[in-house]
């Protein structure tokens, strides 16, 4: 998740990327064999979009079944 430097730091101090991939580690961690994500790159830079993106790809072609929602029109 490239977020080990943050660990001692308490998470309302995270960027949203970093929140978001929190959430989504959380989600590996349980081993939900199902994820949805509720628009998972909103209001994130273009980096952090990429990393989640990449992220929910990765989850994906591991076997997990992934619900992305998206409002864009």
């Amino acid at each position: 998740m490239e977020l080990s430097e943050y660990r001692q730091r308490h998470p309302a101090s995270l960027s949203g990327g970093q929140r978001q991939r929190v959430t989504i580690g959380a989600a590996i961690v349980a081993d939900s064999p199902v994820i949805y994500f509720d628009e998972p790159t909103s209001g994130l830079d273009y980096d952090s979009m990429v990393r989640v993106s990449n992220l929910i790809e990765q989850l994906s072609n591991s076997g997990v079944i992934v619900f992305v929602v998206s409002q864009r029109f």
